[in-house]
């Protein structure tokens, strides 16, 4: 299925839960307590904009009422599952691992290591299989979901077939990351 194939699904079938919403009307008491900017409902587009393309200044703005609303949370989500090349579900057994600084997924490794000149930061590092194309002038989105909460990091300027970005050790980004109850989708 192309890109515009599973937009159209997932257009579809955000139209089938926000008719239902309206109808139960269970949503109604949680609306009104909030303010009348985050009160008018978060458009189907503005989701799917926020999943690819986060580097907008509207979709910062989305992926904050993302994280403080559950229905958009579960949209934002299924956008991510349908729309992700590649994905890293929540490992087995999580509770007991603590910091997860490597994953592999199929496609692509995830790995996160200490920068040696800066003890506060970190490098995230993307490798891709061989047999994964990269163009020049790549971007990928990392979409991490964790809880109750969702983050993004983007990857720029391939070499070959590895990505980094530098994070904070003490950034929320960093701390999902090395979570092994995050699941990872990873947008082009």
């Amino acid at each position: 299925m192309d890109i515009n194939e599973r937009l159209f699904v997932l257009r579809q079938q955000y139209q089938g839960l926000s008719e239902s919403a309206y109808k139960s009307g269970s949503d109604r008491s949680t609306q009104h307590a909030q303010s009348q900017e985050s009160a008018r409902p978060l458009s189907f587009q503005s989701i799917v904009d926020a999943a690819r393309f986060p580097e907008l200044k509207s979709s910062k703005a989305t992926l904050k009422r993302v994280n403080s609303d559950l229905t958009c949370r579960k949209t934002y989500t299924a956008v991510l599952s349908r729309l992700a090349c590649f994905y890293s579900p929540a490992l087995a057994a999580a509770s007991s691992l603590g910091q997860v600084l490597e994953r592999q997924a199929k496609g692509f490794v995830l790995r996160v290591s200490n920068d040696p000149s800066q003890s506060e930061q970190a490098f995230v590092m993307l490798k891709f299989d061989q047999d994964t194309a990269l163009p020049a002038n790549y971007t990928a989105n990392l979409h991490i979901a964790l809880g109750s909460m969702c983050y993004c990091v983007q990857f720029s300027e391939p070499y070959t077939t590895t990505m980094q970005a530098i994070l904070s050790k003490t950034s929320a980004e960093y701390s999902a990351i090395v979570n092994p109850d995050a699941r990872l989708y990873l947008l082009d």
